[in-house]
């Protein structure tokens, strides 16, 4: 297990320690918040943890999560754990979306190593700040701090340790101003309340009742964006898998347009059909989160996303065989309203078996089971993107597909090879390019390197601006397109869009070349 864990928290970076300069000294309001730190981890880790290079943030986190697996701080449960939070918040709050990863990484440790010894309402406490830091990142730009969040939201709901009404309400809670234009934390959102409902069951005392979540639904289901009206279905329909039909549900929801009725009922009819299997996922461990990239049904440096669970991904014919064992396997916390789902409910999601015909009954209902057009495979939902294709062994940006792809080999890829990322000259995090302009306006550690230009609204060097602006001969992108900060070409606003630019047409500026 200690070799496990300590393997998968070097994952992320391709510096050694030794490359590494030494950290600076702490500022005076940087040495008053770190402070309650240094009875707890080494000086040089504390030191790195509020450095200004990412590059040394997380590698005081990995330190720091190693000191948590082997506990030589000499301190008690509850210091650790108070302590693990103070480094939490900030790492889970850092806008470099490696950093925030291996907060993530370290989190759930600190769980693992030393919530377990306390008592749950000392660590619900303590995690409130960290799950809306958790929130915030679900409207990141960026895939791998978004998955990041949705994974480590994920464990929280699940875990023994923490009532999943701390982030229950907090998914349900409204969207920020900010967050308002987007659509993926919605998308995010209502995911993660499918894995939760599904988890659990429709319960008020975890604020997953139906008039409860019937209300988050409603003004959703009329989004512009189609992943979120998607996504709001796939909630109601995992809803009625558990209550035995969808007609109270439908009772809840007032005045919806006629074409919204058509398109959710069709949703519950595959339900009541057994068109739509929904399984309810596995309880989370550590050994379910650091498995390897072969384990898992899609990874990100060896940790499931997007997916997850015991039976993510597999076929119709497998999950009803395997979905009881795993129902039956599961801790029971938490669980009262999930073991009392009606049985309609449990029918549909794991049909009753056959009885044992004698070798001439079988003959013949196998002779005519092949007169017949064989039915369609239901289809398994979990609230998730569909990731049942096995993606081991290739990149989830670019999808070049390679073997021999390991997780350092991907994330050596990641940081010199991929044709859809890019390494910022600045602050040197490895980006996806369709975001570089957002980056330096608004992410980069090296602030002001970049400014907006009011005309064409893009990133222009600090040095450059006043005489771009002063030449008058930019322009806005067209409507519904983007423009590529490297060769400042109009491109489609969206993933295919992109992908055509960089990998088909093959942007003229990027020095990463297409294999």
């Amino acid at each position: 297990m200690l070799t496990l864990l300590l393997s998968v928290c070097a994952f992320l970076s391709p510096f050694s320690s030794a490359a590494l300069p030494p950290p600076e000294a702490l500022s005076a309001a940087n040495r008053k918040d770190a402070e309650p730190l240094l009875d707890v981890f080494s000086e040089h880790a504390v030191l790195s943890l509020y450095s200004k290079d990412w590059r040394l943030r997380q590698s005081a986190l990995k330190d720091m999560t190693q000191s948590l697996v082997s506990q030589d701080s000499g301190v008690g449960e509850k210091e650790l754990f108070a302590a693990g939070c103070r480094v939490l918040r900030k790492g889970l709050g850092d806008k470099v979306s490696q950093v925030f990863l291996s907060a993530a990484q370290m989190m759930r440790v600190l769980l693992e190593e030393a919530a377990m010894k306390l008592r749950p309402e000392e660590v619900r406490l303590a995690l409130e700040p960290l799950v809306v830091a958790m929130l915030d990142k679900l409207s990141s730009s960026q895939l791998r701090e978004r998955d990041g969040g949705m994974q480590v939201l994920a464990f929280l709901a699940l875990s023994p340790q923490v009532h999943p009404g701390l982030v229950v309400s907090s998914l349900l809670a409204p969207l920020k101003k900010k967050e308002k234009d987007s659509p993926l934390p919605l998308k995010c959102r209502a995911k993660l309340l499918t894995k939760a409902v599904l988890f659990y069951g429709p319960d008020d005392g975890y604020s997953l009742g139906l008039g409860v979540l019937a209300k988050f639904v409603q003004p959703h289901l009329l989004h512009r964006d189609a992943g979120v009206r998607d996504g709001m279905f796939n909630l109601i329909a995992a809803l009625a898998s558990l209550t035995g039909g969808g007609a109270k549900i439908m009772s809840l929801l007032k005045d919806l347009r006629p074409q919204t009725a058509e398109t959710l009922q069709a949703k519950l009819d595959d339900v009541a059909s057994g068109a739509m299997v929904f399984l309810r996922p596995a309880q989370p461990s550590l050994d379910e989160h650091y498995v390897s990239e072969h384990d898992a049904t899609h990874t990100l440096n060896g940790v499931p996303v997007a997916g997850g669970g015991a039976l993510a991904g597999v076929s119709a014919p497998t999950a009803a065989a395997a979905a009881p064992a795993a129902a039956a396997a599961a801790p029971k916390q938490h669980r009262p309203a999930a073991q009392a789902a009606p049985a309609a409910g449990r029918q549909q999601q794991h049909p009753p078996q056959q009885q044992q015909h004698p070798p001439a009954a079988q003959r013949q209902q196998a002779a005519a089971a092949a007169a017949k057009p064989a039915p369609a495979a239901p289809v398994i939902a979990e609230g998730e993107e569909d990731l049942s294709a096995d993606l081991s062994g290739q990149c989830q940006f670019c999808g070049l597909a390679d073997p021999s792809f390991t997780e350092e080999k991907l994330d050596l890829h990641y940081w010199s090879d991929c044709p859809i990322l890019i390494c910022c000259k600045q602050c040197e995090q490895v980006i996806e390019i369709p975001t570089l302009q957002e980056h330096l306006l608004q992410e980069c550690e090296v602030a002001g390197a970049y400014r907006e230009c009011p005309r064409c609204l893009q990133a222009v060097p600090a040095a450059q601006f006043d005489a771009h602006v002063a030449r008058q001969d930019c322009a806005p992108p067209a409507p519904g397109m983007a423009r590529c900060a490297l060769c400042q070409a109009d491109v489609h606003r969206s993933d295919e869009g992109w992908k055509q630019h960089l990998l088909v047409d093959t942007c003229p500026k990027n020095a990463r070349p297409v294999k």
